[in-house]
């Protein structure tokens, strides 16, 4: 009874702020589709980041990973330089390079961190910082040659929903953001293996699941959408690592419990961030700041209770 009063009150939460979102102030045709267009971003972006999130923490059997923290966003970020040296300039079409380089990026990243005695959790995070340091340093490095200016380069390291979209791009935006949507989606449905990979690769294997078939499908997957919101949105930290631990703890940790609810929580989450961003100031700050207030002492909190746990 409990939970299904939390689920009811994420629901209605997240109706509030699709209401206040959509429909505060004035809501006339052309402010009310730069509206829905920023709006169906905030969600994809942070049902996306969290649900890869989410994922990659059972995947890596690490509490603390999550897209921005494993190098993907950093490699994407790389792609999506790249692309902008090509003759395709649409953010649309700019995610496949990010989509590969992202995927190089996490591949590298859990690469170096394998040893003899497994995979360390720490060095995926330590090596996801060094990447993302790295895409930091070429995106300054590179902006007078792509003439990025100062203020694109704050958006794309710290992100922003600030983003209009033409008339004659409007349909692929969609069908990009409907493809993410059913990818993630599809995710759900491998629940039962989720939950066993989470107990451990050995145990998953007697039961005859195949842990290296759906670790890379998940890799796939999470590194296209993840490109696919830096693309758009620039990169966006530590969503993927504060939406999915709270909602474990308010839905369940089943998967099937709480990876559903990550569209309304991550949603949530992203649209309260954005709110705060366009209100707090009379200029408007990069989503990332945002998200990191929340992020970075939650970051360090469950580190702190990993090491006490572990004494």
């Amino acid at each position: 009874m409990k939970k299904i009063s939390i689920i009811i009150l994420l629901i209605l939460l997240f109706s509030f702020l699709t209401y206040f979102y959509l429909f505060n102030g004035s809501a006339e045709g052309d402010i009310l589709t730069l509206r829905f267009t920023r709006y169906l971003l905030c969600i994809f972006t942070g049902f996306t980041l969290s649900m890869n999130g989410a994922l990659l923490q059972t995947v890596t059997q690490n509490i603390l990973a999550e897209p921005y923290l494993v190098g993907i966003s950093g490699g994407a970020l790389i792609g999506y330089l790249t692309g902008i040296a090509l003759p395709l300039k649409s953010s649309l079409f700019l995610s496949l390079p990010a989509f590969l380089f992202a995927l190089l990026g996490v591949l590298f990243v859990i690469s170096i961190s394998k040893g003899k005695q497994g995979t360390a959790p720490e060095l995926i995070i330590l090596s996801g910082i060094f990447i993302n340091l790295f895409a930091s340093s070429l995106l300054f490095l590179s902006a007078y040659i792509l003439n990025i200016s100062l203020d694109q380069i704050i958006y794309m390291l710290f992100g922003s929903m600030n983003i209009v979209i033409a008339s004659n791009e409007l349909i692929p935006f969609y069908m990009v953001i409907g493809i993410g949507f059913i990818l993630e989606l599809y995710l759900i449905t491998l629940s039962r293996e989720l939950d066993l990979l989470a107990i451990g690769p050995l145990e998953a294997k007697v039961t005859g699941v195949n842990p290296e078939k759906i670790k890379h499908l998940i890799l796939f997957i999470s590194s296209l959408t993840t490109a696919t919101t830096v693309a758009m949105a620039g990169m966006i930290g530590f969503v993927g690592l504060v939406v999915p631990h709270i909602t474990r703890e308010l839905a369940g940790k089943k998967h099937i419990q709480f990876l559903p609810f990550l569209f309304f929580t991550g949603g949530s989450f992203l649209l309260f961030s954005d709110l705060l961003a366009k209100s707090l100031f009379s200029f408007e700050l990069p989503i990332g700041s945002i998200t990191s207030l929340f992020g970075i002492p939650f970051f360090f909190f469950i580190l702190i209770k990993k090491r006490y746990e572990s004494i």
